[in-house]
């Protein structure tokens, strides 16, 4: 519940204090004094809440300026404590009782939650050859010995080939826009004056600026974020000039082209089974400039991001004034009318709705999770309690594409196993708001209501085949 401050605020000496401490422990207090107990529980009740709020305002500034590394918890699927129920949290299980745990699942029961994994460790960050997927191979041979040959450290055995070759990696820089200059030989006839020059090698581009420099230029560009002058600059150290302007023309050629393929996988997005779109915020220095000089009805700038599950993964950008709903909608215009509604994946703003279309809206279960995560350091029993419910979904999800499951095996191991969990999640939020152990308008509150009122979207892969949990594809 939201608490303001006393209008009137006093202030009151040490001296006073104790007088007034002294009249209440006396019985003595006269209506002056009643008035100011009153006054100083009204400031108690608001420096409490104000403490509380700044805290967790802090906590969210903190996480906004310097990032969160992860907001993952560990796994404990039997920790399924209530608040004040007086078990174990998950912190506080003993190791006899983890020990009899892990032995209590049997792994030949693949269609039963088994418990998870211990954490894996990762490396040092050193890169395998796996990941250089765009590395040109070569395939050394020795250049003195061969299979069949005689070992020439024992002299006793045969040399064989091994399946696993040793790997060793280059990498090298060849700039950016590099050139070639082609002499071709001319001859001319003294009588006539005729010129017969040389021809370009038959593997050379006829065009002066290659496909991939232009498509190089439009990556830098509008990918890495270099301005071209910065780019032409480069290139002047490099001696192979490439001014502005040129490099302007060139990325306009791409998207000439890329304009055309940008249109057609928007047919072929609004014919997906699935969407999922989130906004950013987005800085266009033509709108910065409009909302200064003109009153726009709609000063937010946003990029919206939308994958599109199909035949084919298709991620579309789009960047204006318009919300992710508005911009799913002019997409959906195109879908074929006689396909079943499109099951669209976002967070529950009111913006993502669609206005002109109809559409399978499910909601993120991650977003509401995240206003626990916002507060837990406030409400930690409770908070602990919802982060956990919510955690053992993502156990039995990832036991799922373990046991390799199709969409509706999917959804009758969800059915079978998450949905007591996430029925009793639901019973306990509505009982402790009905019960009043939760104010509705505190944050703990909010952040029941945020998960009450979605309830039905965010429990979609409860009864729909191939809905999703969250919306972290986009």
């Amino acid at each position: 519940m939201r608490i303001n401050p006393p209008e009137n605020p006093i202030e009151i000496t040490k001296e006073q204090a104790n007088q007034l401490i002294s009249k209440i422990k006396n019985n003595e207090l006269d209506k002056i004094d009643q008035n100011v107990l009153c006054q100083i529980i009204l400031m108690f009740l608001w420096l409490q809440y104000a403490l509380r709020e700044t805290r967790i305002s802090l906590n969210k500034v903190k996480k906004l300026v310097f990032g969160q590394k992860s907001e993952k918890k560990p796994n404990h699927p039997d920790d399924t404590h209530q608040p004040g129920d007086g078990k174990q949290t998950s912190g506080e299980i003993h190791s006899e009782d983890k020990k009899n745990t892990s032995n209590s699942t049997d792994p030949a029961e693949h269609s039963e939650p088994s418990q998870p994994p211990p954490s894996k460790k990762f490396g040092n960050g050193r890169l395998g050859t796996d990941a250089y997927t765009g590395a040109e191979t070569i395939h050394c041979r020795h250049p003195e010995h061969q299979k069949g040959d005689r070992c020439p450290h024992c002299q006793k055995g045969k040399l064989f080939r091994m399946k696993d070759p040793a790997t060793q990696i280059r990498l090298f820089s060849q700039g950016l826009a590099q050139a070639i200059i082609y002499f071709l030989e001319r001859y001319r006839c003294s009588a006539c004056g005729a010129i017969f020059k040389a021809p370009m090698p038959e593997d050379v581009a006829k065009q002066k600026h290659d496909d991939s420099l232009r498509v190089a230029l439009a990556i830098m560009h509008y990918y890495m974020g270099l301005p071209f002058k910065r780019i032409e600059l480069y290139q002047q150290m490099t001696g192979i000039p490439l001014p502005d302007a040129t490099q302007f023309e060139l990325v306009e050629s791409v998207a000439d082209v890329g304009y055309r393929i940008y249109e057609y996988l928007k047919h072929c997005a609004a014919d997906s089974q699935l969407a999922y779109h989130d906004d950013t915020t987005a800085r266009i220095l033509s709108m910065i400039k409009e909302n200064q000089q003109a009153t726009p009805k709609r000063k937010a700038m946003v990029t919206t991001a939308m994958v599109f599950e199909g035949d084919h993964p298709i991620c579309l950008y789009i960047t204006g004034r318009q919300h992710a709903g508005e911009n799913l909608d002019d997409i959906i215009d195109l879908r074929d009318k006689a396909l079943a509604p499109i099951m669209q994946m976002s967070d529950g703003l009111a913006a993502n709705r669609l206005k002109n279309n109809d559409s399978i809206w499910i909601n993120c279960i991650i977003h509401g999770r995240r206003n626990f995560i916002d507060i837990e350091s406030v409400f930690p029993e409770e908070c602990h309690y919802a982060i956990n419910a919510i955690g053992k979904i993502y156990h039995h999800e990832a036991q799922i594409k373990e046991q390799g499951l199709n969409a509706q095996q999917r959804l009758e191991f969800h059915q079978k196993h998450s949905r007591p969990i996430m029925d009793e999640f639901k019973a306990e939020m509505q009982k402790q708001l009905d019960e009043h152990w939760v104010e509705e308008n505190s944050r703990l509150g909010g952040a029941y209501n945020y998960m009450l009122k979605r309830w039905d979207k965010l429990t979609r892969f409860l009864y729909i085949v191939g809905a999703p949990l969250d919306n972290n594809t986009a």
